[in-house]
């Protein structure tokens, strides 16, 4: 049997039956990490086959799977750690499978049907800061404004990177900085940091979809590292992909996972503090 399967079976709870259609069902180890209680009637399973393993509870409906040639992907791995095996040894599965894997079944084509597909926004308001530099048409009031967002950038390291950011004059924005979020090309909204100071309003103004990442789009098939950071501005800073939290979600995970299928990325950098 496969290592990484037998290390799943042999993590499996002590209670367990197995079924006519080859199932083998146990106490669910998901249920208390997915908002409801603890399993106790034995509605979660594993089916193991010639290629793999699958996971599936009837409580919460969290569902994991693996396949030999691929990837062992978020969901999995948080199954394994659920299970109780150590970090430790799902790093090394996790090595094993990526250097398993069969390049020829993971087409973009693939990927591309399995990436969610996030609510629409409008464009990112206003345009990007070089632009207005450019054509000179602003107010004096609104220049000074402008002036104050760019010796803000560049008290952050980012004054080489104008034209990565919005900033407009409609009197609602004004004091922000704004970054356009996108996604497979299209527009998804924006991220506006405020730069003045002693006001009292919410430090990040945001219309994004939800557990989206910023930086997608940006990234280079051919890097050798993808850099996964918290933080909206440093993202900009080091063409990075920013999760906008203290953590990663599983959207998230599936989104970051996707790229390492159809690059050269030989790593993935989390720099999440």
């Amino acid at each position: 049997m496969n290592e990484i399967k037998q290390t799943i079976m042999d993590n499996l709870p002590f209670k367990r039956k197995s079924t006519p259609s080859g199932w083998i069902s146990f106490n669910a180890v998901c249920c208390d990490h997915n908002g409801q209680r603890k399993d106790d009637r034995g509605r979660g399973g594993v089916h193991p086959d010639p290629d793999g393993i699958s996971y599936h509870c009837f409580n919460c409906g969290f569902t994991a799977s693996w396949k030999t040639g691929r990837r062992i992907n978020f969901k999995m791995r948080k199954l394994m750690g659920w299970m109780g095996i150590s970090d430790d040894e799902i790093r090394r599965l996790s090595l094993f499978a990526l250097s398993q894997v069969d390049t020829s079944t993971e087409t973009k084509r693939e990927v591309l049907r399995e990436l969610p597909k996030f609510e629409a926004r409008e464009e990112c308001p206003g345009r990007s800061i070089m632009s207005w530099l450019n054509d000179g048409h602003i107010t004096e009031e609104n220049y000074d404004r402008l002036e104050a967002a760019i010796g803000y950038l560049d008290s952050r390291g980012l004054g080489d990177r104008l034209d990565l950011f919005h900033w407009t004059d409609d009197e609602a924005l004004r004091n922000r900085v704004l970054v356009p979020f996108t996604w497979l090309g299209k527009p998804m909204g924006y991220s506006g940091r405020l730069f003045t100071e002693g006001a009292k309003r919410v430090k990040y103004l945001s219309n994004y979809p939800a557990n989206m990442i910023y930086g997608y789009d940006r990234q280079q098939s051919a890097a050798k590292f993808c850099i996964v950071v918290e933080g909206l501005l440093d993202a900009v800073a080091m063409d990075a992909v920013a999760v906008c939290n203290n953590e990663i979600n599983e959207t998230q995970a599936l989104c970051i996972e996707s790229w390492t299928r159809t690059s050269s990325w030989s790593q993935i950098v989390m720099l999440l503090v």
